[in-house]
């Protein structure tokens, strides 16, 4: 995915662009929990190949995410340059069931 939508890319761009107008406009990632907002855009289905879409910002937390059972594809764009996703920056980072990702900042 990296290859095909690099981060530095329009579509990588795009995504994040539609994302933060959403979040701004008050209807994606209106639920929060422990100071990560969050929303469920969409369930496992046929489009998604099996995979729920979801959405999510975190502001200054570290540490382990919890496993996914079915495996999931993180598509990261970090804010600030610091901010780690089990070690890299933006780009897309794809975990298999039960592979848990760790975040730094």
């Amino acid at each position: 995915m990296n290859g095909a939508y690099p981060a530095a890319g329009p579509v990588f761009k795009g995504i994040f662009q539609a994302c933060k107008q959403a979040i701004e406009g008050g209807w994606m990632c209106n639920r929060e929990a422990g100071g990560i907002k969050f929303a469920r855009l969409s369930g496992p289905g046929i489009a998604t190949h099996g995979f729920s879409v979801d959405v999510v910002e975190m502001k200054d937390i570290a540490g382990p995410a919890p496993p996914d059972p079915n495996g999931e594809i993180e598509y990261d764009h970090a804010r600030h340059a610091q901010a780690k996703f089990d070690g890299r920056g933006a780009g897309w980072l794809v975990y298999g069931p039960d592979q848990r990702a760790t975040i730094r900042r």
